[in-house]
């Protein structure tokens, strides 16, 4: 297999896991708050297989999540939010040179979650959803949750970057043989 194809299948694998986490997210206290693992292959997605195509994989996912099982309407801001979840990781993992994968990691979370979580999901679900509160009202009720759907990420991902068949992926991402 050459590599302009196992990099498509890497690709298509990653959407379909984003699409299925996506799909099963899992909203709380009403609207606006939701349990989600869509970081864990759009993260896999920027580390592996670059910023772009991680971008690619989180917005596929958010619309193909959004097509299959809406849980509200269509929110431009979470696509794009969603695309940046796989976007911030590449980056860093590609440019920044910090040699520890945990530390890394480490920022990609911090980023994602200022920027994406609490920031452009956050006055997203606003707009849709806020019935009156404040923008800081709705940001301080939706930090707590948030925090904890980020530390669960973190760990799974930390946790999985280590499984062989994962640092394979990772080694023919940069270029190595597979």
């Amino acid at each position: 297999m050459n590599k302009s194809t196992k990099l498509l299948v890497y690709t298509a694998v990653l959407t379909a896991f984003a699409t299925i986490a996506n799909i099963y997210t899992i909203p709380i206290n009403g609207g606006g708050n939701f349990i989600s693992l869509v970081y864990i292959p759009c993260f896999f997605a920027g580390i592996f297989l670059g910023p772009v195509l991680g971008f690619g994989v989180g917005v596929m996912a958010d619309v193909h999540g959004m097509l299959i099982n809406p849980l509200g309407p269509w929110l431009p801001l979470v696509t794009l939010a969603s695309g940046l979840i796989g976007f911030i990781p590449g980056v860093i993992f590609k440019y920044v040179g910090i040699k520890s994968d945990l530390v890394k990691l480490f920022i990609s979370i911090a980023l994602c979650l200022i920027v994406c979580t609490c920031g452009l999901n956050t006055l997203a679900t606003f707009l849709a959803y806020s019935k009156g509160k404040t923008f800081w009202a709705y940001l301080a009720v939706r930090i707590p949750t948030q925090l904890l759907v980020a530390g669960i990420n973190f760990v799974l991902i930390g946790a999985l970057i280590k499984v062989k068949p994962l640092v394979r992926m990772m080694r023919f991402a940069k270029g190595d043989k597979a």
